[in-house]
C-alpha cells in the first residue's frame, strides 16, 4: 500500500501546472514522514525510484507541496478519532472513503489469475523460508576468531608522505607544490613521481650564486659539478665525467669529498688526460673545432660566465693547468679551448658516464 499512496502523489505533481500550490491528503503515515525528511533521505528509502521522480517534478515545476496525514475509516471506527488531527473535517473523511473505493475498483480490474500467480507466490514463500533458515544457522554458529594479522592491517603510505619524510631530513628547504618538489633556496624542482627525487633530496643544497649548470638537449647538468669547457666537451674537474651530446653522469649529483668519495676509474683517467691536455676517453676527433659563427658566439658567452665564477669554486687542478698553459707553446694548444659549448646536445664520452 505505501507504493500505491506514493504513486498517487506522483500522479498529482506530474499533472499540476508549474508554480502550483498542492495540498495532498493521505492515510499512509510513512508517505507523509518520508516526504518531510527531504529528497536525500527519500532517495535511500523504500520505493526510492518513485521518490526521485516526485522531487524531480517539484523542483522542475517549482511547486509548493504540503502533505497531510489523516487516519482512515474514522466514520466506521470511532476509536481512531482520538488520533485524528484537529483540522480533520467531515469532507476529508468522505474524500478518503471515495479514494479507497476507487482503489478497490482499480485493484479488481487488474487482478492476476490464480493459476499465474500461484507459481510466483510459491517461489517467494520458498525464498522466505530459505532466508529464515540461513539466519537460524548463522545465529547458532560460534563467534569467529579474527587472526592477529587480519585485525592489524598496515596502512599503505602515500608517495607524498614518503617525500615529506625525506624533505624533513634533507638540507634542501623544499616543499610539495602542485605535484612538484620545489626547493626554496636553490630554486630547483622536479615532479613528485620522478625517480630522482630521493637522490635530489639527499644532495647538499647549493644557493643560486654557487650554481652553474649547462643545458644539453632536454637535460641540465647537476649544479654540484665543477664544469670546465675542454676542447668542445664539458668535464667535471672533481669526478672526471664529460659530456658532449647527451648528459648522463653529469646529470647526477657529483661525488662528495666530505664523505671521502672518489671518482670512478674512468673519471680518474679523464682527470689525468685533462691535466696533461690530452683528449678524454672516447672523444675521437678531439678537439672539436668545426663550429659556425652562431655556435662560436654562444660558446664565448658561456666562457665569459665561467670566467666570472668566484675563485673559490675553481678547483686547484684548473689553476695548475692554467700555469702550464702559459709555459706551453701556443702551436700545441687546442684551437677552441676558450669558447665553451653549451646547449648543443653534448654527450657523455667518459667511461664513467
Amino acid at each position: 500500500m505505501p507504493r500505491a499512496e506514493l504513486y498517487a502523489l506522483l500522479v498529482v505533481v506530474h499533472h499540476v501546472r508549474p508554480n502550483a500550490l498542492v495540498h495532498f491528503f493521505t492515510d499512509n503515515k510513512n508517505t507523509r514522514d518520508t516526504f518531510y525528511k527531504g529528497k536525500d533521505r527519500a532517495a535511500l528509502a523504500a520505493n526510492a525510484d518513485m521518490w526521485v521522480s516526485v522531487f524531480h517534478q517539484i523542483d522542475a515545476k517549482q511547486l509548493k507541496v504540503h502533505v497531510y496525514w489523516m487516519p482512515s475509516h474514522t466514520d466506521t471506527e470511532p476509536a481512531k478519532l482520538a488520533k485524528a488531527p484537529q483540522w480533520l473535517k467531515p469532507w476529508h473523511v468522505l474524500g478518503n472513503n471515495k479514494a479507497d473505493k476507487l482503489a478497490d475498483l482499480a485493484a479488481n480490474l487488474h487482478n492476476i489469475p490464480r493459476d499465474q500467480a500461484k507459481p510466483v507466490l510459491e517461489i517467494l514463500n520458498m525464498q522466505s523460508l530459505i532466508q529464515k533458515r540461513l539466519v537460524a544457522v548463522i545465529k547458532t554458529m560460534p563467534p569467529r576468531q579474527l587472526r592477529p594479522e587480519a585485525m592489524q592491517i598496515p596502512k599503505k603510505v602515500s608517495k607524498h608522505t614518503i617525500i615529506s619524510r625525506l624533505i624533513s631530513k634533507s638540507s634542501h628547504p623544499a616543499s610539495i607544490s602542485k605535484n612538484r618538489v620545489v626547493c626554496h633556496q636553490c630554486k630547483q624542482s622536479m615532479p613528485t613521481n620522478a625517480p630522482q627525487v630521493p637522490d635530489f633530496l639527499a644532495t647538499k643544497c647549493c644557493p643560486p650564486e654557487q650554481q652553474w649548470s649547462v643545458a644539453i638537449g632536454n637535460r641540465h647538468t647537476h649544479p654540484s659539478h665543477r664544469l670546465r669547457p675542454y676542447g668542445g666537451v664539458y668535464i667535471c674537474t672533481r669526478c672526471g665525467s664529460v659530456a658532449r651530446e647527451v648528459i648522463r653522469n653529469l646529470g647526477k649529483p657529483c661525488i662528495n669529498l666530505e664523505k671521502h668519495e672518489e671518482p670512478t676509474p674512468g673519471g680518474k683517467t679523464n682527470l689525468r688526460a685533462y691535466a696533461a691536455n690530452r683528449p678524454p676517453q672516447g672523444c675521437k676527433g678531439w678537439p672539436y673545432s668545426t663550429l659556425d659563427q652562431l655556435e662560436l658566439c654562444v660558446r664565448r658567452k658561456v666562457q665569459q660566465a665561467v670566467d666570472d665564477m668566484p675563485p673559490q669554486y675553481v678547483p686547484d687542478v684548473i689553476e695548475q693547468e692554467d700555469e702550464e698553459e702559459e709555459m706551453t707553446d701556443a702551436e700545441n694548444q687546442p684551437s677552441d679551448l676558450a669558447p665553451p659549448q653549451p646547449s648543443l646536445g653534448d654527450s657523455d664520452s667518459s667511461s664513467s658516464d
